[in-house]
């Protein structure tokens, strides 16, 4: 997965010329949510309320997205790379684009933002497994209402 991000992620360098920069910030704080938790030994699957507390998001994005445009997000004080993955235009035309999807590896989880353009709504999944053999998989899935600037540079 580490080398088709990266190939995503040098493939959409080359999508960036004609592209406006946004920037999608997070603010710290509680998100609102639930998740799921599964183990290798159990049958029955554990459902919780999994609102948490965040630490500053912010993710550097260009409109119109491509598939396999490079993304920046920082969390807290740590830089990462991520990838568009994909986007939905509900008017067929890229330049009003619905939301994107961006999938990031930070830490040893799998990140999924889903950024919703006209609201700046974003959805926040993450999958990780837990236990020192790793027999649980837990995703918890979160949302915020973040601001969405236009980048000038």
């Amino acid at each position: 997965m580490k080398h088709l991000l990266s190939i995503l992620i040098l493939l959409g360098f080359t999508s960036v010329a004609n592209a406006t920069s946004y920037e999608l910030t997070c603010p710290e704080g509680r998100w609102t949510g639930n998740g799921i938790e599964t183990h290798h030994k159990i049958d029955e699957v554990y459902e919780f309320d999994d609102g948490m507390h965040q630490k500053k998001q912010i993710i550097r994005f260009n409109l119109p997205a491509k598939i396999g445009d490079p993304v920046e997000l920082e969390y807290g004080e740590k830089l990462y790379t991520g990838v568009v993955t994909y986007f939905y235009d509900h008017t067929k035309n890229n330049a009003d684009q619905s939301y994107l999807i961006v999938v990031s590896h930070p830490f040893s989880l799998e990140d999924r933002h889903v950024i919703q353009i006209d609201s700046g709504w974003t959805h926040y999944t993450y999958t990780k497994s837990r236990g020192l053999q790793g027999e649980a998989l837990v995703t918890t899935t979160l949302t915020a209402k973040c601001g969405l600037e236009l980048l000038n540079y």
